[in-house]
């Protein structure tokens, strides 16, 4: 069996200026109301750290997102805060990250640890990171997530001491994040206390000496080369579009100021998987596939291959729909004439691109 990787569209890879020093010795929590809701209130944090307002993304959503900027120390673990208060009641999603820094263009990695996340106003699950899932590759009741250039993170057990005190820990950077969701009330502040220290080169080879969620029975697939889906003659937009709701396009018809045209097609690597993409110079204009409401989806022939895994790289805007939405679907057909069709659902296979 080999696998195939079809390239629909772009995800963004969304940047935003920090201040920085040398060395550069801060964590990072992102506090989340969006899918609820909430605006994020009453914004505060420990001494000597800062808040970060979001700057992208639909002007209605942006004071539900805030990012504190913990300080952190190289030398030892440090206790910092951060509070907040919503303003209705539901769930927002706390996300555990390092420090965003550009080196030469690139986001430079700097990895942080965390253990004995402590909410008061609310309750989060294995804040001590002590209880581990079954794989051993992530702390129970955490999510691990990676953005498209970036890397999971590493859950190092306790039995590798390397945490507060010698107990569990997680490293993470700013394009490798944890994450769990955290029920909170109306005008109940929440205060959120954890331990952090910068990953010194000790903690850093520890942590990488296992990568994350491997599969043993994956291993045999490494080998097969991968088979890549040439969109260019399918696609119908290009990344920049001059004048928004002309109809004409490209990217989401939302007019210059909120297109792609920074992409840089030479970027094949997107959360480890390759791709290519169409470069629009060299095709009318047109690099990618937008479906509009009522756009009929291409049909797409493809020579007839095994295959064991379909990989789409894929975006969505205007996107406010709940988690769990249906936004799509795709339907393959076999070379044997049957048919197998996935559903793409909000929140779990696709988000709007200003918050991939």
């Amino acid at each position: 069996m080999t696998m195939i990787r079809l390239c629909i569209a772009v995800t963004l890879i969304c940047v935003s200026f920090l201040f920085t020093q040398k060395p550069v010795e801060f964590a990072r929590i992102d506090i989340d109301g969006t899918e609820a809701g909430i605006t994020v209130t009453e914004p505060a944090i420990a001494d000597g750290g800062r808040l970060e307002a979001k700057s992208y993304g639909p002007q209605e959503t942006r004071k539900m997102m805030m990012s504190f900027i913990l300080p952190s120390s190289a030398a030892q673990w440090k206790s910092s805060f951060l509070r907040f208060t919503p303003d209705k009641d539901g769930q927002v999603t706390v996300t555990l990250l390092g420090h965003y820094v550009l080196e030469n263009g690139k986001p430079k990695r700097i990895d942080v640890l965390f253990d004995n996340i402590i909410v008061e106003g609310s309750t989060i699950q294995n804040g001590d990171l002590e209880a581990a899932q079954a794989s051993g590759n992530a702390p129970k009741s955490w999510q691990l997530g990676q953005t498209p250039d970036g890397d999971l993170p590493r859950y190092i057990p306790r039995d590798k001491k390397r945490g507060f005190e010698g107990t569990a820990t997680i490293m993470v950077w700013s394009r490798g994040m944890a994450f769990q969701s955290i029920r909170v009330k109306q005008g109940v502040p929440v205060t959120i206390t954890a331990m952090t220290k910068m990953a010194s080169a000790e903690d850093i080879a520890m942590a990488m000496s296992k990568a994350p969620d491997a599969k043993e029975s994956d291993n045999k697939y490494k080998s097969i080369p991968d088979h890549f889906i040439d969109l260019a003659p399918v696609a119908n937009m290009g990344f920049a579009d001059e004048k928004a709701g002309d109809g004409i396009g490209g990217w989401s018809d939302q007019g210059p100021d909120n297109d792609f045209r920074t992409f840089d097609v030479r970027q094949t690597n997107f959360g480890g998987m390759e791709f290519r993409i169409p470069d629009p110079n060299r095709n009318d204009g047109r690099a990618v596939i937008t479906l509009f409401k009522g756009t009929k989806a291409p049909h797409i022939d493809i020579p007839s291959k095994p295959a064991r895994f379909l990989y789409l790289l894929h975006t969505t805007t205007y996107n406010n729909e709940k988690k769990g939405s249906l936004i799509g679907t795709i339907t393959i057909t076999l070379a044997d004439g049957k048919t197998i069709s996935r559903d793409v659902l909000s929140g779990r296979d696709v988000a709007d691109w200003w918050s991939p």
